[in-house]
């Protein structure tokens, strides 16, 4: 498109100049982008060219007489310069940047496999802009762009065996889909308590040393028990927090107690040994 301004003494005397608008602009390959063209203090209208080629060609694209530029198939190394030449004037032109953009495409997701539950992805592939959103099961996520290789995506999902995962563009370009896989929610870790030595022989006013193992979870504290009573008493014998037993001065009624471990994280699981008192 050529505007010419009004040829007026003023301009003559200014000199010819030419401005091309937008003066910058981001295409994707196999896409048009019109630019105009305003000539000013001359006649004879412009002539267009990509990289110095006039009309362009197919590595850097083409234009034609209007301004409307055709990105190529495949994006060039570098931006692209589009020229409007002053025909009358020919050392009068001005230029828009192109960058030319690959179309949209996922290379690889990860996690491709995650448990159900909160989850964030990273979308790797080329060609994102800013204000892209990758979609999960067809629903839009809460998306970061990291650069135009990376987004981030975070959400929730319920277990399922393919769900596809692509990228919607703010132009409406969208990216090639990948699947991947919700698998069912781990179960939480299930604590048990073992105690050593199960059986015991104490004589009266002697000691014995227990010892609790704790698995599945961090926290492998105990609370240490004599017949259900927490460290025991003079009658029954008495058990410090570090499992050592010490045998009462006299045999209690029955002669066999229960020296038992608690889990500190899960006080519903529990061992016991059983304890011979003898003179």
């Amino acid at each position: 498109m050529l505007r010419i301004s009004p040829d007026s003494g003023a301009a003559r005397q200014n000199g010819t100049t030419v401005t091309v608008t937008p003066s910058s602009a981001s295409v994707r390959v196999g896409r048009l982008q019109s630019f105009a063209a305003t000539l000013t203090g001359a006649t004879g209208g412009v002539a267009w060219s990509v990289n110095d080629v006039p009309g362009g060609d197919g590595s850097v694209g083409t234009i034609d007489s209007s301004g409307q530029y055709l990105a190529p198939a495949t994006p060039p190394a570098q931006t692209v310069t589009v020229r409007a030449t002053s025909v009358s004037v020919p050392t009068a032109s001005g230029s828009a940047v192109v960058t030319v953009l690959p179309l949209p495409s996922i290379s690889s997701v990860s996690p491709a496999s995650f448990p159900a539950g909160a989850f964030t992805l990273t979308v790797n592939g080329a060609g994102f802009t800013s204000g892209a959103v990758v979609s999960f099961g067809g629903a839009p996520l809460s998306t970061t762009v990291v650069s135009s290789t990376r987004l981030t995506a975070t959400g929730t999902a319920a277990a399922s065996p393919s769900v596809p995962v692509f990228a919607t563009m703010t132009d409406g370009t969208v990216s090639n889909t990948v699947s991947v896989t919700v698998t069912a929610p781990t179960p939480p870790p299930v604590v048990g308590v073992t105690i050593s030595p199960a059986t015991a022989s104490v004589r009266l006013k002697q000691s014995r040393q227990f010892t609790a193992t704790v698995t599945g979870t961090s926290n492998t504290a105990v609370v240490w028990k004599v017949n259900g009573i927490t460290g025991g008493n003079t009658t029954l014998g008495r058990v410090n927090q570090n499992g050592v037993y010490t045998a009462p001065r006299r045999v209690p009624s029955p002669a066999t107690v229960t020296v038992s471990a608690t889990s500190v994280a899960d006080p519903s699981k529990s061992a016991s040994a059983q304890v011979t008192i003898s003179r």
